[in-house]
């Protein structure tokens, strides 16, 4: 028996590197870049960037897929335009509102990989631990370290029918 396509590690984990490409605008006044081929993304010749890494990729197996966004800026020590990672917490709101949805639709690369297409009614929940919807599980700022400045959003994602308790599990 073949995995259904919403249950597929592969198109979970695109979905949501899809969803948030095309969701995350960087504020006004920062120049930003997608690196679509990565889990990165990176602006302003590296002055600021996001690296994204998945913790957990249960998403669809009776789990969850927790993803974990390290948004970094180079801070200016010299009294310089960000002293006080002003940019760093501008990128961590930006992303903060990019993924303050109640779910990320799920979509199927199989077919054509530059066009997904949608997987009808699926759709990753985001959902913290305790029940709330649409906020990050934990959100860290550290201490600005060698010149940087780093702010950590680490999101719970999971499909209804991992915590529904489905009998149809394998439709």
């Amino acid at each position: 028996m073949a995995i259904p396509l919403h249950r597929r590690g592969a198109n979970i984990r695109r979905s949501l590197l899809y969803y948030v490409y095309a969701n995350f605008t960087v504020p006004q006044g920062m120049t930003g870049k997608v690196n679509e081929g990565s889990s990165e993304f990176s602006a302003k010749a590296l002055d600021e960037w996001v690296d994204i890494q998945f913790l957990s990729e249960t998403a669809g197996k009776r789990g969850e897929a927790m993803v974990q966004f390290d948004v970094y800026t180079r801070v200016s020590s010299s009294g310089g335009d960000d002293k006080y990672a002003t940019r760093c917490e501008a990128l961590a709101d930006a992303l903060y509102g990019a993924l303050h949805v109640d779910a990320v639709q799920l979509l199927d690369f199989t077919a054509d990989a530059s066009s997904p297409t949608p997987l009808t009614s699926r759709r990753l929940a985001v959902q913290r631990s305790d029940g709330t919807f649409r906020e990050p599980e934990t959100a860290r700022s550290w201490p600005v370290e060698d010149g940087v400045a780093r702010r950590t959003l680490t999101y719970r994602f999971v499909l209804p029918d991992d915590y529904a308790g489905n009998r149809n599990y394998d439709d």
